[in-house]
């Protein structure tokens, strides 16, 4: 059907990005919470995770993968090897955490700065 735009829920590591991607979505959604341990926004739904931090996605790193795709860029940013970019035309972030939408619109801000 002509107008209607094809998008991935909870898309909130760099795995499920590449996986949305490589279906050829047009719209993510995905999920930024705190990690207190860190200090940081990361990819996720819950307000505070009890997983390792080297398990989680920063939301800059996830921000760089996305940022890149929109672009049509062959970086991803770290995700995985072969994956299929471009087409990304929407980002809709859902903050579960006041700070992160700081953290997250000065990681905007530099990645439209470095270009």
């Amino acid at each position: 059907m002509a107008g209607l735009i094809r998008w991935a829920h909870a898309a909130n590591g760099l795995a499920e990005l590449d996986d949305a991607l490589r279906r050829g979505v047009e719209a993510v959604e995905a999920d930024v919470g705190w990690n207190g341990r860190l200090g940081a926004a990361v990819m996720r739904h819950a307000r505070d995770s009890q997983a390792a931090p080297e398990a989680e996605c920063s939301a800059a790193q996830w921000l760089r993968a996305a940022l890149a795709a929109h672009r049509g860029a062959g970086d991803r940013g770290g995700a995985q090897d072969g994956a299929i970019v471009g087409g990304l035309r929407i980002l809709k972030l859902d903050f579960k955490h006041l700070p992160c939408a700081a953290a997250v619109l000065d990681d905007l801000l530099l990645a439209a700065r470095e270009g």
